[in-house]
């Protein structure tokens, strides 16, 4: 009754993409998805994330609740620890059940649900990037130079202060302008040929490459090597093997040791297959990108020059300079002056080395990538890709404008989709699930029979099976 109660008062807009109405007086009908972007949730109760993306997702603003926050530690505890395992394979119920619908430039917790056919469900915590330690920044002027860029418009003012989330090691920073998060680890796309060359030609100060760092996080593809005891955690919260669980436990009060035993030994063995196949391409993963976050490169700092630095403080925006010989790219960067050879077998697979050329310098209002229509990837270095000879013009190295960083680079969506691989619609997955849970049915209908059965017949709980004869 707990649980219907909060969820019925969750005001989301749809379970699994369709509306539903549930009966009782704890349950209210839920709203349709045009309704839920406005009403008693606010104009900005819901937006999108990654819009028009492959990887596009709807974000719900929630504010977490204290009474309902004590309710559910009530019901933990009272439930021996049920409802948080349900809360765990239904992260939107523990939403729903924890907190209130609010703005999404009010919330502390914000719901995500992808747009495919799955509608999977996520959640995660609203933080906060403080920029009080940068002194020399003014609380009553812009950020950064550029007054068009989005930095400007992710700081809060004047506490100075960034509200973030974090999706899928991707960092996401609230837009005051927009009212929606957008990506921060990026160079914006309506950047035009002429400001890509006029503002960021001659690089970035330091001040602003510092205040760039703070904010979009460091240039790092980091892969944790996750610890065996949490794979194993995972995988016994399986709802597969919670079934065999409560299969062992029935058996066992039936007496039938040798067939519990049987069950035990092949879900242990099954379970130690699977953690150990997760952590050996976990370690794998780590290896694979461990160098990506130390590589030495150059930059040119407006009034300081040429510097020598890892690849892990390049900022967006950045202007990298590309001596000759071999060079591991560690991010992507557009190529504004010389001609570079690249090796780009890791991300096509082919061995013929490419050739890329300078952006060129159009006086045209229209942002790059739609100025140099399908060519826009000639003038793009893209990270994880080997320079084998860079030349520039005349006696001027090559130059190039970092683009992306981290995880938002080629090589960091390549990593990001073995981290979180798009759920496959195996028809076999899904009527072994529908076959679990009519079996769970026939289960309980059979437990309220047998229960109903020992109560009409005056035999008590806990007489044995013995006891029981009697009735049958």
């Amino acid at each position: 009754v707990y649980l219907a109660g909060f969820l019925g008062m969750k005001g989301e807009p749809r379970l699994q993409g369709r509306p539903h109405r549930l009966c009782g007086t704890a349950w209210q009908h839920l709203r349709s998805p045009k309704a839920s972007m406005g009403g008693r949730h606010g104009e900005n109760h819901r937006t999108l994330l990654n819009e028009g993306e492959e990887a596009e997702m709807e974000t719900f603003g929630y504010k977490t609740h204290g009474f309902r926050r004590a309710l559910c530690i009530a019901g933990y505890i009272l439930s021996c620890g049920i409802l948080l395992l349900v809360f765990y394979w239904k992260p939107a119920w523990d939403v729903w059940a924890n907190c209130v619908p609010c703005d999404l430039q009010e919330a502390d917790v914000v719901l995500l649900r992808t747009t495919d056919e799955f509608h999977m469900y996520s959640w995660k915590k609203v933080t906060w990037i403080s920029l009080s330690s940068l002194d020399y920044i003014r609380r009553d002027s812009a950020v950064v130079a550029d007054e068009s860029s989005l930095l400007n418009r992710v700081v809060r003012k004047p506490d100075l202060k960034v509200r973030c989330i974090q999706v899928q090691k991707i960092r996401y920073a609230w837009d005051l302008a927009a009212s929606r998060f957008q990506k921060v680890g990026v160079l914006e796309e309506s950047h035009t040929c002429a400001d890509i060359h006029v503002k960021f030609g001659s690089g970035l100060t330091s001040k602003e490459r510092d205040t760039r760092k703070l904010i979009c996080g460091p240039n790092t593809i980091e892969v944790e090597i996750t610890p065996i005891w949490k794979l194993l955690v995972k995988e016994v919260l399986n709802l597969f093997y919670v079934f065999q669980l409560f299969s062992v436990c029935l058996w066992l009060a039936e007496d039938y040791i040798e067939y519990s035993v049987a069950i035990v030994l092949m879900s242990l063995l099954s379970m130690a297959l699977t953690v150990y196949d997760l952590r050996k391409q976990s370690v794998k993963l780590h290896r694979l990108v461990e160098s990506h976050n130390s590589v030495p490169v150059k930059v040119c700092r407006r009034q300081a020059g040429l510097q020598a630095m890892e690849s892990r403080h390049l900022v967006p925006g950045d202007l990298l300079v590309l001596e000759r010989g071999r060079l591991m790219l560690p991010c992507d960067a557009i190529l504004i002056s010389g001609v570079c050879i690249v090796n780009e077998g890791m991300l096509t697979g082919e061995s013929i080395p490419v050739t890329k050329t300078c952006l060129p310098r159009d006086n045209g209002q229209q942002p790059w990538q739609a100025s140099c229509a399908d060519d826009y990837r000639r003038h793009v270095l893209f990270c994880g890709t080997q320079i084998i000879q860079a030349k520039g013009d005349g006696r001027e190295p090559a130059k190039a404008v970092v683009l992306r960083t981290g995880f938002n680079t080629a090589k960091g969506d390549l990593v990001r989709s073995i981290l979180y691989p798009k759920p496959m619609n195996f028809r076999l997955y899904r009527d072994a699930i529908r076959f679990l849970m009519f079996l769970i049915g026939i289960a309980g209908i059979g437990m309220v029979y047998t229960v109903c059965v020992f109560a009409l017949n005056g035999v008590s709980c806990g007489r044995g099976t013995g006891s029981s004869q009697g009735w049958m």
